[in-house]
């Protein structure tokens, strides 16, 4: 019975997490991946399509970051005074 609430509970948090964060996407001065990217790592340890979604954004962070050091690198090995 316990369980059953506290599932409930977790899914009602998580897509909680999600709404709040998708409403204060446009808002600039609150960052809504704060609220939207952990309730979605929440509502993925009880959905696949959740849990989908969370590796497809991890891939992407990680092609993002590479992509970013990829330039910084470029950028830094083409400054002008290098040896």
């Amino acid at each position: 019975m316990w369980r059953r609430v506290l599932r409930w509970v977790k899914i009602g948090v998580g897509f909680g997490l999600v709404i709040v964060g998708l409403i204060f996407a446009p808002v600039p001065f609150v960052h809504g991946w704060m609220f939207y990217l952990p309730g979605l790592a929440i509502l993925a340890t009880e959905f696949t399509w959740a849990k989908r979604i969370q590796d497809w954004l991890k891939t992407k962070f990680k092609n993002v970051v590479a992509k970013v050091k990829a330039k910084r690198a470029e950028r830094k090995e083409n400054e002008p005074g290098q040896t």
